[in-house]
């Protein structure tokens, strides 16, 4: 956690991002590959066990394994965004993206008003343990997709340093264009807050409202997606599968 706010702060600021250069140096970042496909799979066959159980304990400490996924999806984004990273993970890449594709299929095919519910004050103060628990789940899940899109983008910013396994699990194995084309046209990052009426956008990990000036300007997200689409078609090797 510390990591990733340091690392994403660097960036930001500008300073020299020395948590990165880390990373590459001492090749953790397959490490953090791994450790991706571990919660991943702990969230999936044990976090339906013990939810129950654990929601009585406090929320911090139920809240921060769920989220444990998004902080890594996170410190990846800022550390894929360089092409000296990517060349680092090698194969590791290969897995990522089976990952990146296993939630874009989730964002496609849960309806947009699911993947983060619209709840009240009242409607909260009604929930049980476990129900506020699957709602904080819910949250992450969709923090964690729109991380997704991002890391997708620098993989295909970056193409030509991967190995040709990326580019063929890209677009033999899963053909991505066949579900980011759908996703744009579903634009989750998108809501019209069902209180106020008014249309919010998934900018900078949180919910913001669009003001009447941005209401035509194009989302990052949306951006994201365009320009993964992009590097896809216009690039030599792509065009020629």
């Amino acid at each position: 956690e510390k990591l990733n706010w340091t690392a994403h702060s660097q960036a930001k600021e500008g300073f020299d991002e020395y948590v990165v250069d880390q990373f590459n140096t001492s090749e953790k970042v397959p490490l953090l590959v791994y450790d991706l496909m571990l919660i991943e799979v702990w969230k999936e066959k044990i976090w339906p066990l013990v939810k129950s159980k654990i929601a009585k304990f406090s929320s911090l400490r139920t809240y921060i394994p769920v989220y444990h996924e998004a902080t890594l999806t996170n410190l990846l984004e800022v550390c894929l965004f360089h092409r000296t990273t990517c060349e680092e993970a090698q194969d590791a890449l290969v897995d990522l993206v089976d990952y990146c594709i296993r939630k874009l299929r989730y964002l496609l095919h849960t309806p947009n008003e699911e993947l983060v519910h619209q709840v009240s004050a009242k409607e909260c103060a009604e929930w049980d343990s476990v129900m506020a628990l699957n709602q904080q789940f819910n949250e992450c899940e969709f923090q964690i997709c729109m991380c997704v899109i991002s890391i997708l983008r620098f993989l295909t910013d970056h193409r030509v340093a991967l190995p040709l396994a990326v580019t063929t699990r890209l677009l033999d194995t899963h053909d991505v264009l066949q579900l980011l084309v759908p996703l744009m046209e579903k634009a989750p990052w998108v809501r019209t807050n069902r209180v106020t009426g008014r249309i919010e956008k998934f900018e900078e990990h949180k919910w913001q409202v669009v003001e009447a000036d941005d209401e035509g300007r194009l989302p990052k997200l949306h951006s994201q997606v365009w320009l993964t689409i992009y590097n896809l078609i216009m690039d030599q090797e792509c065009r020629s599968r």
